[in-house]
């Protein structure tokens, strides 16, 4: 039976990492029990679905895909409602309706301001930063668990 993935945040960092280790280690779990079994594995019809706000930016997951097939890289901004309600739609569509795992890895944080103390915070951008943050890290990771 395949096992199906979800990694929000997929292009870079600890996301791609996720992705590059489920193939790692799904090969290193499909040789151990056909050692230990002698039975064939369902390990190819695994899915890892890898979801990144900018597809066509992320070439090491595009790579991953080549040595992999079964990795879907899907266009997912976590903020948009719309492309969170595609995203559901698309993996239902491949998977008949269920995913096994969701790793909401997706999250932003101003990288520029990122060791700023609170009070050298710019204040144009404090409110700004502030709601993309929370959107982002707060209200796109729950409503993608509740779709």
């Amino acid at each position: 039976m395949p096992v199906s993935y979800a990694i929000t945040g997929a292009n870079r960092g600890i996301g791609f990492e996720f992705a590059n280790q489920l193939v790692r280690t799904i090969i290193l779990i499909y040789y151990a029990l056909l050692i230990a079994s002698k039975r064939q594995s369902a390990n190819s019809s695994n899915i890892i679905f890898a979801f990144a706000r900018n597809p066509e930016a992320a070439t090491r997951l595009r790579d991953l895909r080549a040595q992999r097939g079964n990795i879907h890289i899907v266009k997912l901004d976590i903020r948009s409602l719309k492309e969170l309600a595609d995203a559901v739609e698309y993996v239902s569509s491949v998977t008949g309706g269920k995913l096994d795992w969701l790793i909401n890895n997706a999250g932003y944080i101003d990288p520029f301001r990122f060791f700023v103390s609170p009070s050298d915070y710019p204040l144009e951008s404090l409110a700004e930063d502030m709601n993309i943050s929370f959107e982002t890290n707060v209200i796109g990771q729950v409503t993608f668990c509740d779709l």
